[in-house]
């Protein structure tokens, strides 16, 4: 009540940086001590805010959502505006979002968000908890949960233990994701947000997407707006830096539901088609794409109408070559 009274009275201190060039999304983000309410309220008063409906004034302009849209994304990844003039903008401000990576990545961030170790059935899941980040937990623990064929009860069993940090988690990812807060429940039911797409847009942390992927199996077929599968989301989003995450990313997606792989983008592509495309290495995600789906080389590339084989001769990958080749000798002679 006192937040939601305070943002009333100065909307615009949303937008203020303190000493440490922190915003006050980042501030709520990072402290236990602030509520997930208070960060559904921040969002949707940016969101007003952005959009003009918390002016009086402003009331009956016409709103341009994709633009409110675009300033609620960059709030979160924490972006400049950039100058008018085309000169550089300012320094990058500290990202909500990496305020949360930290929580997930840091060892001893653990003790500060987690009060009690993690407990299952009233067993500890870890007794040195505090010398392990949160990551390396949730994966360890989920990997137990694949090899007893109970991922999906274990993932729900982690998501109730980390409580505040887990929602603050859903809300923010899907707030970037979509550019609004205003429709987004606060159920962890809801499937309808694309959260699997959403933890690949914001480059989560492999534990995060791993979760969802265990929480929601069902959204690993569904399209988003650009027909896009979360498995073509993160083979065409590929940078360098980012290939062995996503290679763990296609591994557990193809494991998970190898159907994936049958599932083409707008054009027609199918996944081994872009994975060749964006010349990522057989131990980098295109073994397990073509391992879901072996009779996609023989079938064309409907842009270059080449198969999978030529891309790959093409791009120098002999072995690769070898193994479409020897999946299905016959394209060879296919004009």
């Amino acid at each position: 009540l006192i937040l939601q009274k305070l943002i009333n009275l100065h909307p615009k201190s949303l937008l203020l940086l303190d000493h440490k060039q922190k915003t006050p999304l980042y501030r709520a983000v990072q402290s236990i001590n602030c509520s997930v309410v208070a960060v559904v309220h921040i969002l949707k008063a940016m969101e007003l805010h952005f959009s003009g409906r918390s002016n009086p004034m402003a009331m009956h302009t016409e709103v341009d959502k994709d633009l409110v849209k675009a300033q609620i994304r960059r709030a979160i990844f924490g972006l400049q505006e950039p100058c008018p003039d085309g000169q550089a903008g300012k320094e990058k401000i500290a990202s909500p979002l990496s305020a949360l990576w930290k929580v997930f990545l840091h060892p001893r961030r653990v003790t500060e968000y987690i009060t009690r170790q993690l407990m299952v059935d009233g067993d500890t899941v870890y007794s040195n908890a505090h010398t392990l980040s949160l990551s390396q937990i949730i994966l360890s623990y989920l990997s137990e949960g694949m090899n007893a064929g109970s991922g999906v009860q274990k993932a729900k069993q982690l998501v109730h233990q980390l409580g505040d940090i887990w929602t603050k988690t859903l809300v923010l990812m899907c707030s970037a994701y979509h550019g609004s807060v205003q429709n987004i429940s606060m159920s962890m039911d809801g499937s309808s947000f694309l959260q699997i797409h959403a933890a690949i847009s914001c480059k989560a942390p492999r534990c995060i997407t791993e979760l969802f992927m265990n929480l929601f199996p069902h959204d690993l077929q569904k399209k988003d707006e650009q027909g896009k599968t979360p498995l073509i989301l993160v083979l065409s989003g590929q940078l360098p830096s980012e290939q062995e995450n996503n290679h763990h990313i296609i591994e557990g997606l193809t494991r998970i539901d190898r159907s994936i792989a049958t599932i083409p983008d707008q054009q027609g592509k199918l996944p081994l088609h872009i994975a060749l495309d964006q010349h990522l290495g057989w131990t980098f995600g295109t073994k397990e794409v073509f391992e879901a789906y072996p009779d996609a080389v023989s079938i064309p590339d409907p842009i270059t109408l080449s198969y999978p084989f030529l891309n790959a001769a093409a791009s120098g990958g002999l072995s690769m070559t070898y193994m479409f080749l020897r999946s299905d000798p016959s394209v060879i002679c296919r004009k």
